[in-house]
């Protein structure tokens, strides 16, 4: 579970989570009814979810992405700040950690390649923890 706290209106920081993509294969998003979600469409532009109470959002991530070669693009996504609290229960998808991901026979051609080289879940995941969080590690 993922509490965000109140904030006003006028902060200087109008996301409490910046964009970025999951990095497993799919999230379940337990929604309440305070909102705060925004994703990237295929425009590229940001837009709000609705926020309908006892639903699930369900996030395309990464590995999935990697598998489909791109058929199933991962879902950018942000939150916003909210002026009263939020809580947000996500249930993150991921494969066994030595599970290799590579495109599946079925999704790429010698006219659409793999577009990604097949890499363990673990590395994955560790690769990417380590390029969100790199910010902080420098501030140590």
């Amino acid at each position: 579970m993922v509490h965000y706290p109140p904030q006003k209106e006028e902060s200087q920081f109008p996301l409490v989570c910046g964009a970025h993509t999951d990095y497993g294969i799919v999230t379940l998003l337990y929604q309440d009814d305070v909102g705060g979600l925004e994703v990237r469409n295929i425009s590229g532009e940001w837009v709000s979810v609705e926020p309908i109470e006892g639903s699930f959002v369900v996030n395309i991530g990464d590995m999935m992405n990697m598998w489909s070669n791109g058929r199933y693009r991962s879902t950018a996504h942000r939150v916003r700040i909210t002026t009263v609290d939020r809580y947000s229960m996500p249930f993150f998808c991921e494969p066994n950690p030595y599970t290799i991901i590579e495109c599946l026979e079925h999704c790429h051609s010698p006219e659409d390649p793999p577009k990604h080289p097949p890499v363990r879940a673990v590395d994955w995941l560790l690769k990417r923890f380590h390029e969100t969080y790199a910010h902080r590690r420098a501030k140590m």
